[in-house]
């Protein structure tokens, strides 16, 4: 069963104290909250990924996006955006951010692959494919509606290499 916006923002959001002036970064809806990007790195045409095993390299070039008079302006390509907002995944639950709507209809493609496994705690990324001229956002503009629901308790929780990111 998914969460409702209010527990989410209840529960999961407010305790991190990362999380200063919690309220002007996310919106509760009624089974989710909006959040947006506190940052933006491109990822350069020329980088190359590597994965074996717990091997994770990303010989990145990037380059960093700043809000210019309030938007962050980006231009085609790849792009990770640094979550807003940090989370705390309970035991019992897992949590997904998928992107808001508005952000399919004007043709900026993004990743699925952010799912929230149990006891992860931190900011948290996305990957998103802007594959128009350009993308004009608002700084403090929702990019994600970040949502929550049960899980079985597996007796494991995430362990991984991202746990506290931006912490």
């Amino acid at each position: 069963m998914f969460w409702s916006g209010q527990r989410i923002f209840d529960e999961v959001m407010k305790v991190v104290e990362a999380n200063k002036d919690l309220s002007s970064k996310a919106k509760i809806n009624p089974c989710g909250v909006d959040i947006g990007a506190s940052s933006v790195e491109r990822i350069e045409d020329n980088t190359v990924a590597f994965i074996q095993g717990d091997r994770r390299e990303l010989d990145m070039k990037t380059t960093d996006y700043k809000p210019q008079r309030g938007f962050f302006i980006l231009k085609r390509g790849v792009h990770i955006v640094h979550l807003n907002v940090a989370v705390k995944i309970p035991v019992n639950a897992i949590g997904l951010s998928l992107p808001r709507s508005t952000l399919n209809r004007l043709g900026v493609i993004k990743s699925e692959t952010a799912v929230f496994d149990p006891g992860y705690e931190g900011f948290g990324v996305q990957t998103v494919y802007i594959p128009i001229k350009e993308l004009r956002i608002a700084e403090n503009e929702p990019w994600f509606q970040f949502m929550v629901a049960d899980a079985e308790k597996t007796g494991q929780t995430y362990k991984g290499r991202y746990q506290r990111e931006g912490l």
